[in-house]
């Protein structure tokens, strides 16, 4: 009432084993959750669906079609689109692959939105102004950062040179923070330009020792 926080409800109650690790994002009014939501229903096959939840009334909506495993979900800084990882299990005559997939949130409707990329993206994060989606995804040996355009789709590779992780855009847009970390360096907090290819990272004060004072074996 007034504006104040009301007590929890549960929004789930028949979910069981549905949101086992499953991941969840809520839109900028508060008004709808978006989560995973792991059916098993048609054994041994199982599928992982995006589902929209109504905050007031509890009513779930089904976004994807349970045709594949979909993952990561976050929604646009408008609301109004979700993007998550989707991947396809493959099949004896299909490989598996992993994509980008864009949803709308009030009708479903999606597209891909990294098909040419050649590799396993996770952990995508919306650009503030939600012109852009940055993501981690494997690269000759590492974990390196890209950046999407949501409107022509090309791609940024930002930086290569080592596995990036938690990465958090400024408000502003125009950097990227992120865990960097690499088989002779743990991992460390570092900053990024959020629109420039091929770049070395600007690395931040942390607790972590500098690479040059740890005591590491040659490799």
């Amino acid at each position: 009432a007034d504006g104040g926080v009301e007590g929890p409800v549960d929004l789930t109650p028949d979910a069981q084993t549905a949101l086992t690790e499953a991941t969840f994002d809520i839109t900028p009014d508060g008004r709808t959750v978006v989560t995973e939501w792991l059916s098993a229903k048609d054994l041994p096959r199982l599928a992982v669906d995006v589902v929209a939840i109504d905050r007031a009334s509890g009513e779930h909506r089904t976004l994807t079609p349970g045709d594949a495993w979909y993952a990561d979900v976050a929604i646009s800084p408008d609301g109004r689109h979700v993007v998550c990882v989707r991947a396809d299990p493959g099949s004896p005559d299909r490989a598996a692959s992993a994509t980008l997939w864009l949803l709308e949130l009030e009708d479903g409707a999606c597209r891909e939105l990294t098909p040419g990329l050649e590799s396993w993206p996770h952990a995508p994060r919306w650009a503030p102004d939600g012109s852009g989606v940055f993501f981690s995804a494997p690269r000759e040996g590492n974990d390196a950062v890209f950046r999407v355009d949501v409107e022509s789709g090309s791609l940024t590779v930002l930086a290569a040179d080592g596995c990036y992780s938690d990465l958090q855009p400024t408000p502003d847009g125009k950097r990227l923070f992120a865990l960097r970390s690499a088989i002779d360096d743990p991992p460390r907090p570092v900053v990024l330009d959020a629109a420039a290819a091929d770049q070395q990272p600007r690395f931040l004060r942390s607790p972590v020792p500098d690479r040059d004072e740890l005591d590491l074996p040659s490799v």
